[in-house]
């Protein structure tokens, strides 16, 4: 299994962990009551499922209708460019690799699944706080890649608590 792939493992599993598992505290007597409060994790979660999703549900639907566009033109119109390479390429006689195009449409996808899944925690809270609903995590869950005294790598998640 590629590096890559390990670290993007890492990252989804300790997601799920911290949004589930921590705790949280707030500047004023109890913001999740209040139908303006939107839950970071809840957000991140929404954004793994639905790219764009955290960004809707945090109120942040411009950004949102983007992300969830560029998921899906970004594949369509690169396999749209990518037929008509080939049909021009099989009418020349040459009939080489065409699929480019297609490769840079799925990154575009992928880009704005990542981007989605990395910035809804933080649209939510962005809105929390414009809406006076600041909410602050005693502990903090992060992925990372750590290394050994011997110059070895590997894949972990960093836990911080603050007191």
């Amino acid at each position: 299994m590629g590096t890559t792939i390990k670290y993007v493992l890492v990252f989804l599993i300790s997601t799920f962990i911290s949004s589930a598992a921590l705790a949280q505290t707030s500047n004023i007597e109890n913001p999740q009551n209040d139908p303006r409060y939107k839950d970071p994790g809840t957000s991140q979660i929404l954004g793994i499922i639905i790219v764009g999703g955290g960004h809707f549900y945090a109120g942040e639907t411009g950004t949102g209708a983007i992300l969830l566009g560029s998921a899906i033109l970004g594949p369509v119109i690169g396999a749209s460019v990518a037929t008509s390479n080939t049909s021009n390429a099989v009418q020349s006689g040459n009939a080489g690799s065409v699929t480019g195009p297609l490769y840079a449409g799925l990154a575009v996808s992928l880009g704005a699944w990542i981007y989605s899944i990395v910035d809804s925690r933080k649209a939510a809270r962005r809105t929390n706080k414009e809406n006076n609903l600041s909410v602050s995590s005693n502990i903090q869950l992060t992925p990372g890649m750590l290394t050994t005294k011997s110059k070895q790598y590997g894949y972990g998640a960093k836990l911080k608590i603050n007191f």
